[in-house]
């Protein structure tokens, strides 16, 4: 009976305790946290400014895997990539109360939000305006095409950056603004902003329609046709690939980027032909680019040992050489030290 009443009391003491975690735990999830707020004129500063570094990004990108310069933006006037410009502003209100947390969890946050923007993103575009601005699906571990593995990592990679160092670069500037100018140059912004998206929209699908065959309809189609010809369209949007109503893409983007990136030994091609190994000539790739990174890490190992050799022998010679001097210095007697005086100051008298 007594070891009954013992387990009992065991029993009702672990559920008392069981329950009291279980409180503190709800409190904590309910309890308001300190959200910092984010004023409307602050989230249009940090969507134009990654609007802007965006496109330069992009085309730094394209020069670098493609081999050739060629624009990316968003809208026809203007260098202005919309892509980075929601992913800036979302990456502020997911991250802006996590910029002291470690980078592990900035990482993993920013990968699965990133990759869930990114996903519907893609799928706007192609539902509304019948285009793909990116397209992954020769990627490994990818998802319908519209994100993979590769620039998932990306994400998670580029949160920490924005976290640690973009965001409160952006935000410092951004409070050196004066407050009474903040609301004036937003409100200026805005309807250039609008404007240059309406025009961009007209002119794309009035694109669309003369790829099709469509004639113009009316007097403001000929207006559009005669100000937005089809090289106009093309140089604001050569990455653009068309999409029919199933879903089938076209082989190459407006300006034929992928065939002329496939057709030099570029970045693009050497991940085109990645993407294609099996999974034996992978790892046979990689262990080569390892054997290769330690042979150029050892050369330059070598290099700097060699350089560290040659400067710490100069600088042995030259002690040994000031060294000697000294004890010559030292050596001498008073005499000689008298004749060496009277001698220096003969010199400065005669040759005054």
């Amino acid at each position: 009976m007594k070891m009954e009443r013992r387990e009992k009391r065991l029993n009702v003491f672990e559920q008392e305790a069981m329950k009291r975690e279980l409180e503190q735990v709800l409190r904590e999830f309910l309890a308001e946290r300190d959200i910092r707020a984010l004023s409307w004129d602050e989230l249009l500063y940090v969507f134009l400014t990654s609007a802007v570094f965006g496109s330069l990004v992009e085309t730094l990108w394209c020069r670098l895997s493609n081999g050739f310069w060629e624009r990316r933006t968003s809208v026809i006037y203007g260098d202005l990539s919309f892509a980075e410009a929601i992913g800036g502003v979302f990456l502020t209100v997911v991250l802006r109360n996590d910029l002291d947390a470690k980078p592990g969890d900035i990482f993993v946050k920013s990968l699965f939000w990133g990759s869930v923007l990114e996903y519907i993103m893609s799928w706007g575009e192609e539902t509304f305006t019948g285009y793909r601005s990116w397209d992954y699906s020769d990627r490994a571990l990818n998802l319908n095409g519209r994100i993979c593995a590769l620039y998932s990592g990306f994400w998670g990679a580029l949160g920490i950056a924005w976290a640690k160092g973009i965001y409160p670069g952006l935000r410092t500037v951004y409070e050196r603004i004066p407050g009474r100018m903040k609301g004036p140059i937003a409100m200026a912004a805005i309807p250039l902003l609008v404007a240059d998206i309406a025009v961009s929209i007209i002119a794309k699908n009035r694109f669309t329609d003369r790829r099709a065959g469509t004639p113009a309809a009316n007097a403001f189609d000929e207006w559009v046709d005669a100000h937005f010809p089809d090289e106009m369209v093309i140089r604001a949007y050569p990455n653009s690939v068309k999409v029919d109503k199933d879903g089938n893409a076209e082989e190459d983007t407006l300006n034929g980027t992928n065939a002329r990136a496939l057709e030099e030994d570029t970045l693009k091609a050497k991940l085109k032909v990645l993407d294609h190994m099996s999974d034996e000539e992978k790892a046979e790739w990689f262990e080569a680019l390892r054997v290769s990174l330690q042979e150029k890490t050892r050369m330059v190992e070598d290099s700097v040992l060699e350089k560290t050799y040659e400067a710490g022998g100069v600088l042995r010679e030259n002690l040994l050489q000031k060294s000697e001097e000294l004890q010559t210095r030292v050596s001498l007697t008073a005499p000689e030290r008298t004749r060496q005086v009277l001698h220096i100051l003969s010199d400065m008298f005669l040759h005054r």
